[in-house]
Protein backbone atom coordinates (compact mmCIF):
# COMPACT_ATOMS: atom_id res chain seq x y z
CA UNK A 1 0.00 0.00 0.00
CA UNK A 2 1.68 3.25 -1.00
CA UNK A 3 2.00 6.29 1.53
CA UNK A 4 -0.59 8.88 1.87
CA UNK A 5 0.19 12.08 -0.33
CA UNK A 6 1.24 14.76 2.24
CA UNK A 7 -0.25 17.34 2.44
CA UNK A 8 1.00 21.15 2.09
CA UNK A 9 1.35 22.32 6.14
CA UNK A 10 2.87 19.08 5.94
CA UNK A 11 5.54 19.60 3.44
CA UNK A 12 6.04 23.06 4.68
CA UNK A 13 6.76 21.68 8.52
CA UNK A 14 9.37 18.99 6.95
CA UNK A 15 10.90 21.47 4.63
CA UNK A 16 11.42 24.10 8.01
CA UNK A 17 12.69 21.13 10.35
CA UNK A 18 15.05 20.31 7.65
CA UNK A 19 16.47 24.06 7.19
CA UNK A 20 16.73 23.65 10.66
CA UNK A 21 18.88 21.39 10.72
CA UNK A 22 20.94 22.93 7.84
CA UNK A 23 21.35 25.72 9.85
CA UNK A 24 22.85 24.06 12.88
CA UNK A 25 25.12 21.91 10.86
CA UNK A 26 26.71 25.09 9.38
CA UNK A 27 28.92 26.10 11.99
CA UNK A 28 30.34 22.88 11.92
CA UNK A 29 30.90 23.04 8.26
CA UNK A 30 32.64 26.37 8.15
CA UNK A 31 34.85 25.09 10.42
CA UNK A 32 35.92 21.48 9.00
CA UNK A 33 35.62 23.87 5.52
CA UNK A 34 38.45 26.30 7.37
CA UNK A 35 40.27 23.76 8.34
CA UNK A 36 40.62 21.32 5.25
CA UNK A 37 41.70 24.35 3.34
CA UNK A 38 44.80 25.19 5.65
CA UNK A 39 45.66 21.47 5.55
CA UNK A 40 45.46 21.20 1.63
CA UNK A 41 47.43 24.82 1.03
CA UNK A 42 50.28 23.12 3.63
CA UNK A 43 50.34 20.30 1.63
CA UNK A 44 50.09 21.54 -1.71
CA UNK A 45 53.45 23.74 -0.57
CA UNK A 46 54.68 20.32 0.29
CA UNK A 47 54.04 18.19 -2.22
CA UNK A 48 57.10 17.11 -4.97
CA UNK A 49 53.85 17.03 -7.88
CA UNK A 50 51.01 19.40 -7.38
CA UNK A 51 47.83 19.26 -9.15
CA UNK A 52 46.61 22.38 -10.90
CA UNK A 53 43.76 25.18 -9.74
CA UNK A 54 40.66 25.49 -11.93
CA UNK A 55 40.52 29.09 -13.62
CA UNK A 56 44.27 30.00 -12.28
CA UNK A 57 45.91 26.96 -14.20
CA UNK A 58 43.49 26.50 -17.45
CA UNK A 59 44.92 27.36 -20.66
CA UNK A 60 42.20 28.87 -23.13
CA UNK A 61 41.25 26.70 -26.24
CA UNK A 62 38.98 26.46 -28.94
CA UNK A 63 36.96 24.03 -27.45
CA UNK A 64 36.43 26.56 -24.27
CA UNK A 65 33.79 28.87 -25.12
CA UNK A 66 30.16 29.42 -24.60
CA UNK A 67 27.64 27.02 -25.47
CA UNK A 68 24.48 27.03 -27.46
CA UNK A 69 21.36 24.97 -27.41
CA UNK A 70 22.70 22.24 -29.98
CA UNK A 71 24.57 18.67 -29.73
CA UNK A 72 26.25 16.40 -30.84
CA UNK A 73 26.67 13.02 -29.27
CA UNK A 74 30.14 10.59 -30.58
CA UNK A 75 30.37 6.95 -29.34
CA UNK A 76 33.20 4.76 -30.09
CA UNK A 77 34.64 1.59 -28.34
CA UNK A 78 38.58 1.13 -27.37
CA UNK A 79 39.93 -2.79 -26.86
CA UNK A 80 40.26 -3.34 -22.98
CA UNK A 81 43.11 -6.14 -23.74
CA UNK A 82 44.96 -3.33 -24.89
CA UNK A 83 44.96 -0.99 -22.65
CA UNK A 84 45.05 -3.95 -20.20
CA UNK A 85 48.49 -4.11 -21.84
CA UNK A 86 49.58 -0.36 -21.49
CA UNK A 87 48.28 -0.39 -17.87
CA UNK A 88 50.84 -3.57 -16.60
CA UNK A 89 53.35 -2.23 -18.81
CA UNK A 90 53.66 0.91 -17.50
CA UNK A 91 52.52 0.81 -14.15
CA UNK A 92 49.25 3.01 -14.39
CA UNK A 93 45.78 2.43 -13.78
CA UNK A 94 42.93 2.36 -16.50
CA UNK A 95 42.11 5.82 -15.83
CA UNK A 96 45.30 7.05 -16.35
CA UNK A 97 45.12 5.72 -19.77
CA UNK A 98 41.77 7.18 -20.42
CA UNK A 99 43.29 10.67 -19.61
CA UNK A 100 46.62 9.92 -21.56
CA UNK A 101 44.34 8.34 -24.87
CA UNK A 102 42.20 11.52 -24.72
CA UNK A 103 45.65 14.23 -24.31
CA UNK A 104 46.97 11.97 -26.90
CA UNK A 105 43.95 13.43 -29.55
CA UNK A 106 43.39 16.51 -28.16
CA UNK A 107 46.87 17.79 -28.66
CA UNK A 108 46.81 16.23 -32.14
CA UNK A 109 43.62 18.22 -32.86
CA UNK A 110 45.52 21.66 -31.15
CA UNK A 111 48.68 20.70 -33.18
CA UNK A 112 46.81 20.39 -36.64
CA UNK A 113 45.36 23.66 -36.03
CA UNK A 114 48.48 25.41 -34.60
CA UNK A 115 46.91 26.42 -31.29
CA UNK A 116 48.80 24.38 -28.76
CA UNK A 117 48.96 26.56 -25.91
CA UNK A 118 51.78 26.49 -23.48
CA UNK A 119 49.87 25.22 -20.00
CA UNK A 120 48.81 21.76 -19.94
CA UNK A 121 45.00 20.51 -20.73
CA UNK A 122 43.29 20.55 -17.70
CA UNK A 123 40.84 17.86 -16.75
CA UNK A 124 37.90 17.68 -14.48
CA UNK A 125 37.70 14.13 -13.75
CA UNK A 126 33.88 13.33 -11.53
CA UNK A 127 34.74 10.44 -8.86
CA UNK A 128 32.10 8.68 -6.61
CA UNK A 129 31.84 9.51 -3.03
CA UNK A 130 29.31 6.82 -2.11
CA UNK A 131 30.61 4.32 0.67
CA UNK A 132 28.80 1.45 -0.54
CA UNK A 133 27.08 1.59 -3.79
CA UNK A 134 24.55 -1.55 -2.32
CA UNK A 135 23.62 0.59 0.38
CA UNK A 136 22.42 3.64 -2.07
CA UNK A 137 18.84 4.23 -2.19
CA UNK A 138 18.61 6.83 -5.04
CA UNK A 139 21.07 9.51 -6.67
CA UNK A 140 24.70 9.86 -7.06
CA UNK A 141 27.07 11.03 -4.29
CA UNK A 142 29.83 12.50 -6.63
CA UNK A 143 33.02 15.04 -6.13
CA UNK A 144 35.30 16.28 -8.51
CA UNK A 145 39.31 15.89 -8.83
CA UNK A 146 41.39 18.51 -10.91
CA UNK A 147 44.28 16.93 -12.88
CA UNK A 148 46.66 17.39 -15.83
CA UNK A 149 46.81 15.90 -19.05
CA UNK A 150 49.87 17.12 -19.41
CA UNK A 151 49.41 18.13 -22.92
CA UNK A 152 52.67 19.81 -23.12
CA UNK A 153 54.51 16.37 -23.08
CA UNK A 154 55.25 15.39 -26.37
CA UNK A 155 56.05 11.59 -25.69
CA UNK A 156 53.40 9.70 -25.37
CA UNK A 157 54.92 7.22 -22.82
CA UNK A 158 56.68 9.92 -20.78
CA UNK A 159 53.02 11.58 -21.10
CA UNK A 160 51.43 8.72 -19.45
CA UNK A 161 53.69 8.81 -16.66
CA UNK A 162 53.21 12.46 -16.08
CA UNK A 163 49.43 11.90 -15.62
CA UNK A 164 49.92 9.05 -13.63
CA UNK A 165 51.97 11.18 -11.18
CA UNK A 166 49.45 14.32 -11.09
CA UNK A 167 46.76 12.00 -10.60
CA UNK A 168 48.42 10.39 -7.81
CA UNK A 169 49.18 13.87 -6.38
CA UNK A 170 45.58 14.80 -6.99
CA UNK A 171 43.95 11.70 -5.18
CA UNK A 172 45.65 12.81 -2.29
CA UNK A 173 44.94 16.74 -2.25
CA UNK A 174 41.33 15.49 -2.97
CA UNK A 175 41.56 13.24 0.42
CA UNK A 176 42.84 15.66 2.39
CA UNK A 177 40.52 18.26 1.46
CA UNK A 178 37.37 15.92 1.65
CA UNK A 179 35.58 13.91 -0.67
CA UNK A 180 32.42 14.89 0.31
CA UNK A 181 33.16 18.71 1.15
CA UNK A 182 31.60 20.49 -2.30
CA UNK A 183 28.72 18.01 -1.98
CA UNK A 184 28.20 19.22 1.52
CA UNK A 185 28.04 22.52 0.27
CA UNK A 186 25.76 22.26 -2.70
CA UNK A 187 22.93 21.73 -0.27
CA UNK A 188 23.15 25.50 0.82
CA UNK A 189 22.68 26.35 -2.59
CA UNK A 190 19.25 28.11 -3.65
CA UNK A 191 18.24 25.85 -6.70
CA UNK A 192 15.95 28.99 -7.81
CA UNK A 193 18.56 31.33 -7.48
CA UNK A 194 21.52 29.11 -8.97
CA UNK A 195 19.37 28.18 -11.85
CA UNK A 196 19.13 31.73 -12.73
CA UNK A 197 22.59 32.97 -12.50
CA UNK A 198 23.78 30.17 -14.75
CA UNK A 199 20.93 30.98 -17.47
CA UNK A 200 21.86 34.64 -16.99
CA UNK A 201 25.90 33.84 -16.90
CA UNK A 202 25.51 31.73 -20.05
CA UNK A 203 23.32 34.51 -21.58
CA UNK A 204 26.11 37.14 -21.44
CA UNK A 205 28.81 34.83 -22.63
CA UNK A 206 31.16 35.95 -19.64
CA UNK A 207 33.32 32.57 -20.06
CA UNK A 208 34.44 34.00 -23.17
CA UNK A 209 36.39 36.93 -21.52
CA UNK A 210 37.90 34.73 -18.89
CA UNK A 211 40.06 31.48 -18.85
CA UNK A 212 37.47 28.61 -18.80
CA UNK A 213 36.89 26.26 -15.18
CA UNK A 214 38.55 23.61 -16.79
CA UNK A 215 39.28 22.38 -20.45
CA UNK A 216 37.40 19.14 -21.15
CA UNK A 217 35.28 16.74 -18.57
CA UNK A 218 36.56 13.14 -18.45
CA UNK A 219 34.84 10.57 -16.61
CA UNK A 220 35.38 6.17 -16.19
CA UNK A 221 33.37 3.94 -15.00
CA UNK A 222 33.04 0.21 -13.96
CA UNK A 223 31.18 -1.56 -15.95
CA UNK A 224 29.83 -5.22 -15.33
CA UNK A 225 33.02 -7.92 -16.80
CA UNK A 226 30.21 -10.99 -17.72
CA UNK A 227 27.60 -10.09 -20.33
CA UNK A 228 24.33 -9.02 -19.54
CA UNK A 229 21.03 -10.08 -21.55
CA UNK A 230 17.68 -11.53 -21.59
CA UNK A 231 15.57 -14.37 -22.86
CA UNK A 232 15.88 -13.66 -26.92
CA UNK A 233 18.76 -10.44 -26.39
CA UNK A 234 22.23 -9.23 -25.56
CA UNK A 235 23.59 -5.99 -24.07
CA UNK A 236 25.77 -5.47 -27.15
CA UNK A 237 27.38 -1.92 -24.80
CA UNK A 238 27.09 0.93 -22.85
CA UNK A 239 27.25 4.18 -23.05
CA UNK A 240 26.08 7.39 -21.00
CA UNK A 241 25.89 11.19 -21.52
CA UNK A 242 28.04 13.14 -19.30
CA UNK A 243 26.99 17.04 -18.53
CA UNK A 244 29.09 19.83 -20.33
CA UNK A 245 29.02 23.35 -18.60
CA UNK A 246 29.58 26.70 -19.74
CA UNK A 247 32.83 27.06 -21.21
CA UNK A 248 33.59 23.59 -20.68
CA UNK A 249 32.13 22.35 -23.93
CA UNK A 250 33.69 18.25 -24.10
CA UNK A 251 33.10 15.37 -22.04
CA UNK A 252 34.10 11.92 -22.54
CA UNK A 253 32.22 9.40 -20.60
CA UNK A 254 33.50 5.69 -20.42
CA UNK A 255 32.00 2.59 -19.42
CA UNK A 256 33.78 -0.82 -19.12
CA UNK A 257 32.03 -3.72 -20.33
CA UNK A 258 33.15 -7.25 -21.08
CA UNK A 259 36.34 -6.80 -23.10
CA UNK A 260 35.75 -2.74 -24.89
CA UNK A 261 35.86 0.30 -23.03
CA UNK A 262 32.66 2.32 -24.88
CA UNK A 263 33.03 5.35 -24.67
CA UNK A 264 30.69 8.15 -25.65
CA UNK A 265 31.83 12.26 -26.22
CA UNK A 266 29.39 15.38 -25.77
CA UNK A 267 29.96 18.55 -27.36
CA UNK A 268 28.04 21.71 -28.85
CA UNK A 269 29.12 21.73 -32.26
CA UNK A 270 29.49 25.51 -32.37
CA UNK A 271 32.04 25.24 -30.14
CA UNK A 272 33.69 21.79 -31.33
CA UNK A 273 32.22 21.05 -35.26
CA UNK A 274 35.17 18.22 -35.53
CA UNK A 275 33.82 15.95 -32.76
CA UNK A 276 33.87 12.76 -34.65
CA UNK A 277 37.49 13.47 -36.00
CA UNK A 278 38.45 14.04 -31.74
CA UNK A 279 36.71 10.92 -31.17
CA UNK A 280 38.09 8.77 -33.75
CA UNK A 281 41.56 10.03 -32.56
CA UNK A 282 41.31 8.41 -29.54
CA UNK A 283 42.08 4.77 -31.31
CA UNK A 284 45.64 6.36 -32.44
CA UNK A 285 46.59 7.41 -29.46
CA UNK A 286 45.71 3.98 -28.02
CA UNK A 287 47.77 2.77 -30.95
CA UNK A 288 50.93 4.80 -30.16
CA UNK A 289 51.08 3.48 -26.57
CA UNK A 290 50.40 -0.29 -27.66
CA UNK A 291 52.96 -0.15 -29.94
CA UNK A 292 55.45 1.17 -27.21
CA UNK A 293 54.45 -1.21 -25.26
CA UNK A 294 55.78 -3.91 -27.19
CA UNK A 295 51.59 -4.96 -28.46
CA UNK A 296 49.78 -4.49 -32.03
CA UNK A 297 47.62 -2.07 -32.11
CA UNK A 298 43.81 -3.21 -33.31
CA UNK A 299 43.26 0.01 -35.20
CA UNK A 300 40.47 -0.65 -38.13
CA UNK A 301 39.32 1.47 -40.53
CA UNK A 302 36.10 -0.32 -42.59
CA UNK A 303 35.22 2.97 -43.79
CA UNK A 304 32.09 5.20 -44.02
CA UNK A 305 28.46 4.51 -44.34
CA UNK A 306 25.68 6.38 -43.22
CA UNK A 307 22.31 4.91 -41.55
CA UNK A 308 18.92 6.67 -40.78
CA UNK A 309 20.10 9.74 -37.81
CA UNK A 310 23.46 8.49 -37.54
CA UNK A 311 26.70 8.38 -39.19
CA UNK A 312 29.43 6.13 -39.36
CA UNK A 313 33.13 7.72 -39.52
CA UNK A 314 35.69 4.45 -39.26
CA UNK A 315 34.49 3.11 -35.91
CA UNK A 316 33.10 6.33 -34.48
CA UNK A 317 29.08 6.79 -34.46
CA UNK A 318 27.85 10.19 -34.48
CA UNK A 319 24.50 11.47 -33.56
CA UNK A 320 23.59 15.27 -33.69
CA UNK A 321 20.60 16.90 -32.24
Amino acid sequence: MPEAVPSRARLLRDALRDHGGQVRRLPALARRTLHNVRAASRWRHAAAVTPPLPLRDVPPTSFNGSLTARRTFVSTALPLDQIGLVRRTFGATLNDVLLAVVAGTLRARLERRGECPGLPLVAEVPVATDPSPARRLAGNRLSNIITSLCTDVADPVARLHAIHDVMTSAKALHDVLGADLFESWMQYAPPKLSSWWMRFYARLHVVNHHRPPVNVIVSCVPGPRAGLGWPGGTLEAIYSVGPIIEGTALNFTAWSYVDRLCVGALTCPDVIPDLHAIVAGLHDALADLVTAAGGEPAVKRPGASAGAGEILRDQVKVREA
